[in-house]
C-alpha cells in the first residue's frame, strides 16, 4: 500500500513530466485508484502513460496497457505468452485473444514499444531524481550517497 510520502512524490513525477496535471489531482486521483499497487510498478506506469502522446489524462492509467507490462521483469518467464496486437496496442495472452480478432504486432513494433517503455523508464527515474532534488553525481548526474561514490 502506498503511503500518502508515495503518493505525493507519484504526483510529482506525474506532474513534472505532463505540467497540465495538477499535482493536487494527480494526489488525489492517485490515492483513489492505485494505492494498493506497488510504488516502483506504479512510478513506470505513470512515466508511460505520461510520455505517451495519446494520453489525454492520467485515467489512462486505469486501462491494461503495454504501461503495466512494463513493470514486469523482463528476465522472468511469463505463465502464459503474451501477444501485442497491432490495431489496440493491448497485450492479450493466446488465450483470450484480442476481441477484435488482429493480428499480433511485429517484432519490430514490440521492440518499438520495449524501447518507449525503457524511454518512460529513464523519465521516471530522472524525474524522481529532479523531484527529490538530491545532490548528483558530477560524472553521470544520478543522486549519490554522501559516501561511497566514485
Amino acid at each position: 500500500m502506498l503511503s500518502d510520502v508515495q503518493l505525493s512524490r507519484l504526483a510529482g513525477l506525474g506532474n513534472s513530466l505532463r505540467p497540465d496535471w495538477a499535482n493536487a489531482s494527480l494526489v488525489t486521483f492517485l490515492a483513489k485508484n492505485v494505492r494498493d499497487r506497488a510504488y516502483r510498478d506504479v512510478a513506470v506506469a505513470l512515466a508511460y502513460v505520461a510520455c505517451d502522446p495519446v494520453t489525454k489524462t492520467p485515467a489512462r492509467l486505469l486501462e491494461a496497457g503495454p504501461w503495466w507490462s512494463a513493470t514486469r521483469d523482463p528476465n522472468a518467464a511469463p505463465a502464459v505468452r503474451p501477444i501485442t496486437c497491432r490495431d489496440c496496442g493491448q497485450v492479450h495472452t493466446k488465450a483470450e485473444g484480442c476481441k477484435r480478432n488482429h493480428e499480433p504486432a511485429s517484432p519490430e513494433d514490440i521492440r518499438r514499444r520495449k524501447d518507449e517503455a525503457r524511454a518512460a523508464l529513464a523519465a521516471s527515474r530522472a524525474a524522481l531524481c529532479h523531484a527529490h532534488k538530491a545532490p548528483t553525481c558530477r560524472d553521470c548526474d544520478h543522486p549519490k550517497p554522501k559516501e561511497n561514490h566514485r
